[in-house]
């Protein structure tokens, strides 16, 4: 009996060796606590964020749903919130947008419902804003998130059987599936790929050099990493496992109790900003998909630094410079805050 706990023990240890550093391993990792600075308080009438993405840097934009307008325009140096984009099913209007990305002199974005990734002008943000539809998807394909690569490719994660995320090419048609679905043992794995497709799906990212790629997954402590190489391919480079998801395997319904984990994803070129919570739904309800802490990675998949704030949140983008983040608050309301960064060298 003890040599097979000795056995057990040693293959465990190995395991945990090979595993990317989790959030609930690596003593030693520092945490900084960081204090908002609020930009546009309630009485600016913010909505429910569902994406946010910044402009020039500096002036975020986020989905929402205020009234019958998609995004919203936080133009905080100037005091004022913009409504642009309408919900609808007209030529100038969308129905589920996401993943929301400059584009140098325009912000982009994909529409879940209509399968189209179309754009709009950074220039002339406001309601009479004009729509450019960039290309629509007409495969069985069905994508959540549509990101432009740097290769004028697009990655993209939604439902698939075969795979984890999808590469298009630049009118939209499929090119590659990459990767595969995590399992934690066999019979997950057997698993149909479209339930474990579902019960993995997150939140993507990209860099702004646009060839690095993270996904965060929001029923289980996971996170993959990737890169497109210069051969044009894009493969996974690490991948981090603290827990896997509870649930039924023949039923996609998460139980109450089951902790949510990542809510959102931002980077910049040199790391990666997890928003965590940690939460249930059973015992904190709403507040179960907003949080107060921020894991740090590098594109190596290392964690680095943990960030506690002192609000909740539950949407953040980070500065190209990596110098700051901007995010929508729950004060109780959505409120636009920033956070300035602490200043940590490479390879901490």
């Amino acid at each position: 009996m003890y040599k097979k706990f000795v056995r057990f023990s040693m293959l465990a240890v190995a395991v945990l060796l090979l595993s990317c550093q989790s959030r609930q391993s690596g003593p030693g990792v520092p945490v900084f606590s960081l204090q908002h600075e609020l930009l546009l308080g309630d009485d600016y009438l913010i909505g429910r964020s569902k994406g946010m993405a910044l402009l020039d840097d500096s002036v975020p934009c986020i989905i929402t749903k205020v009234s019958d307008g998609a995004f919203q325009w936080l133009d905080y140096p100037h005091s004022r919130v913009v409504p642009f984009g309408r919900l609808g099913q007209g030529p100038n209007e969308c129905l589920f947008p996401s993943s929301l990305h400059p584009e140098g002199a325009s912000v982009g974005f994909w529409d879940v419902n209509r399968r189209r990734y179309a754009a709009y002008d950074a220039g002339s943000l406001d309601e009479s804003a004009k729509l450019a539809p960039r290309f629509t998807v007409t495969d069985s394909l069905f994508h959540f998130e549509v990101y432009p690569l740097s290769d004028r490719t697009y990655i993209a994660a939604g439902l698939y059987e075969d795979f984890r995320l999808a590469r298009l090419d630049a009118s939209g048609r499929f090119l590659e599936g990459i990767d595969e679905c995590p399992y934690r043992d066999a019979e997950e794995r057997a698993v149909s790929g479209l339930i474990r497709s579902d019960i993995y799906q997150g939140r993507l990212a990209v860099s702004p050099s646009g060839d690095r790629v993270v996904h965060a997954s929001l029923r289980a402590d996971v996170l993959a990493f990737y890169r497109l190489s210069r051969e044009g391919s894009v493969r996974r480079t690490a991948q981090c496992i603290g827990s896997y998801p509870s649930y039924s395997y023949n039923n996609v319904a998460m139980p109450k109790n089951a902790p949510v984990h990542y809510l959102d994803v931002s980077a910049d070129d040199r790391r990666v900003y997890v928003l965590y919570s940690g939460r249930n739904y059973e015992a904190d309800k709403e507040k179960a998909f907003a949080g107060d802490g921020v894991h740090v990675y590098d594109w190596e998949g290392k964690l680095l630094y943990r960030l506690r704030l002192d609000v909740d949140i539950e949407s953040l983008c980070v500065t190209f410079r990596g110098d700051r983040l901007y995010a929508i608050a729950l004060l109780p309301n959505p409120v636009l805050v920033t956070f300035l960064l602490p200043e940590v060298p490479d390879g901490r």
